[in-house]
């Protein structure tokens, strides 16, 4: 009868660890995933009275790299965004 007794104590034990590792995942995710998608949105033309933000200048950057097989860098990112700017803008 003990040997049960104790059987069942250790099948509790373990199955209050699964548990509390699995709540701990899900509190910790759910606290996470917010802030990954936390973006802010400006503002940074207007024309005829519609606004072109950042995150739709994001997207036609990345349309264009994609498109054309450019990339990125240091040098030609200003240059880019001022040509995105202007074909969003057109």
């Amino acid at each position: 009868m003990i040997d049960f007794i104790i059987i069942t104590l250790n099948k509790l034990k373990q199955r209050i660890i699964q548990i509390s590792a699995y709540l701990i995942l899900c509190f910790a995710f759910a606290g996470l995933a917010p802030l990954s998608y936390a973006q802010t949105v400006s503002v940074v033309a207007v024309v005829d009275g519609e606004a072109i933000t950042n995150l739709d200048l994001e997207n036609r950057l990345n349309y264009l790299l994609v498109t054309t097989g450019l990339q990125l860098t240091d040098d030609n990112e200003a240059q880019l965004r001022s040509d995105v700017l202007n074909m969003l803008i057109d």
